[in-house]
């Protein structure tokens, strides 16, 4: 929009707006005064065009984009800290305080919810959760196998099951869509666009579908993914149910009195996919398969709750579009050669990738 304002432009502007009496060569007292000034004024321009964009959610960002979606009501969703459970063996009688410190060997940390004693068998078992929220929490099992502060009595750690539901700070991208769908599709009384809405407040919450009248009048069923959009784990679900349900949740209850509300987790489809490639000169298949794998990623990713069709040629543009490649040869979806359709509670997930 003011594109235009340039220091150039706006020095011209100003030096034909003088006398011609006045000397307005450059080197000139005229020249060098108008010249500073134009550089300042360009300045403004080029502050008002970043002022005009902040003040839109679809070219904002950070705080801005939040000021401009809690005028509507839509809140950035906090990071959640992973929680899992730790098995630790010692002494008899050795004390665990609540807030115990233990880590991964990579340094990711949890401490201890409640306070714990080793019992006569030597082991017990403790909840723990991540000192830092985020998906970095998420760490696999027997991962969890060092104490940074020593603890009497404890020779041994260990968390026997990954640690789950940990999740990042929403970024923009996801924020600025729940804006649009809010401000596009209105949700009032419980309809079904309300109940998505409802489930993708939840911290943790990709996507959500919404199936009325599942199993009889007064009925609902939500099926969620998590926001990797991969199957949501127990806890997610359960936190969604308890923030929908007015009678079985422990939250908020959303939904309006007397509805029976049902949240599951979505199911996943395999996708494998076999092909024989073309490969530019010096390339290999080790050197190409992380670009296919990560385009076959992207591409199901895309699709997922959006639509129930994989289609082939879709992923053959895949194959072309991986650096590397130069053509392909016999490709293979599941078996065969056309399109995967998808049931309406399904996810595509990449399952294996045979390259020839």
């Amino acid at each position: 929009m003011f594109e235009e304002n340039t220091w150039k432009t706006i020095l011209a502007r100003m030096l034909s707006s003088i006398k011609n009496e006045m000397a307005k060569l450059e080197g000139s007292m005229t020249f060098d005064q108008a010249s500073a000034a134009a550089l300042e004024f360009a300045k403004v321009y080029t502050s008002l065009e970043r002022v005009l964009n902040l003040a839109f959610a679809q070219t904002t960002s950070g705080n801005f984009l939040d000021m401009r979606c809690e005028e509507r009501g839509v809140f950035r969703k906090p990071a959640v800290a992973a929680k899992g459970t730790l098995k630790i063996t010692g002494a008899s009688g050795a004390q665990i305080p609540k807030d115990s410190l233990f880590s991964t060997i990579y340094g990711t940390q949890f401490k201890t919810t409640t306070s714990v004693t080793i019992p006569v068998s030597g082991i017990v078992a403790v909840p723990i959760i991540a000192a830092i929220a985020g998906v970095s929490g998420n760490v696999p099992a027997n991962s969890i196998v060092q104490m940074p502060v020593t603890i009497a009595g404890i020779t041994k750690v260990t968390n026997e099951v990954a640690t789950e539901g940990g999740y990042d700070t929403e970024y923009d991208e996801s924020l600025l869509q729940r804006y649009l769908e809010k401000a596009r599709k209105p949700t009032t009384s419980g309809n079904k666009a309300h109940y998505v809405e409802w489930s993708l407040e939840v911290p943790g919450v990709g996507g959500a579908k919404v199936f009325p009248l599942w199993n009889g009048p007064k009925t609902v069923k939500v099926v969620i993914v998590d926001s990797a959009f991969l199957p949501a784990p127990a806890r997610l679900v359960e936190d969604v149910q308890a923030y929908i349900d007015p009678v079985q949740g422990r939250g908020e209850g959303k939904a309006p009195i007397g509805a029976h509300v049902t949240v599951e987790s979505a199911t996943t489809k395999q996708i494998n996919i076999t092909a024989k490639l073309t490969l530019a000169a010096g390339k290999t298949l080790a050197d190409v398969r992380p670009g296919i794998e990560t385009g076959i990623d992207g591409y199901l990713k895309t699709i997922a709750f959006k639509d129930t069709v994989i289609r082939y040629a879709q992923i053959g543009t895949v194959l072309l579009n991986a650096p590397g490649v130069v053509d392909y040869q016999n490709l293979q979806v599941n078996g065969g050669n056309g399109n995967i359709t998808l049931i309406e509670t399904e996810i595509p997930q990449r399952g294996t990738v045979t390259l020839t």
